[in-house]
């Protein structure tokens, strides 16, 4: 089965700074609208 996901990068502020996080979530369906419905988790 091919699967497609998409790779998000966003920045989490932090109380000395902003982090940076990174997580990979599998694209599970495409509302008409546009909007992607993801699965995943993040760690």
């Amino acid at each position: 089965m091919i699967r497609d996901y998409v790779y998000l990068e966003y920045e989490v502020p932090m109380t000395l700074g902003v982090k940076a996080r990174r997580i990979i979530l599998y694209v599970k369906d495409v509302l008409l609208s546009g909007i992607l419905l993801l699965e995943g988790k993040d760690e």
